[in-house]
């Protein structure tokens, strides 16, 4: 494993994790609407994930024996609540991108292996829960599962 490399590539997941705290928080400050409930407490919710694993990613860049970034990544606005939304999916996108690269990086570190397989299923869950809300995904039933639903029912 090569040390350096690992501690420059934690250091982008974690100026990445920074950004996810803010741009989450920030877009539950802002949304408006009847969703504002749900979707406002979701977004904090996950804005803290976010948060522990900025904890913990500067926590092993330092064990690495590297410097933690101050550095922030980009931050996107918006007052809408579905672009909103978008903005938090293409981020998390980017997010789950940059930690399967990383663990491309830590293959013979378990520990670390470890660590950021955690973090990459955290952040596919609230991807995937994005994609529901957003109905990115469509669901279709067949014809003949509501059919047997019914004879269960009836």
């Amino acid at each position: 494993m090569n040390t350096q490399k690992v501690i420059e590539g934690l250091n982008k997941d974690l100026s990445m994790e920074y950004a996810a705290v803010i741009q989450l928080m920030q877009h539950a400050f802002l949304m408006q609407g009847y969703e504002r409930e749900f979707l406002a407490g979701m977004l904090v919710q996950h804005a803290q994930e976010s948060l522990m694993h900025a904890k913990m990613l500067g926590d092993k860049i330092v064990a690495l024996g590297g410097v933690p970034t101050v550095e922030v990544g980009r931050i996107r606005q918006s007052t809408d609540t579905r672009e909103m939304l978008e903005q938090d999916l293409e981020l998390h996108i980017e997010v789950i991108a940059n930690l399967n690269e990383r663990l491309q990086q830590v293959q013979d570190d378990a520990a670390l292996r470890v660590m950021i397989e955690q973090a990459i299923a955290e952040e596919v869950a609230f991807m995937e829960k994005l994609e529901k809300i957003l109905s990115l995904k469509k669901i279709a039933v067949a014809e003949k599962d509501v059919q047997l639903q019914k004879t269960a029912v009836g």
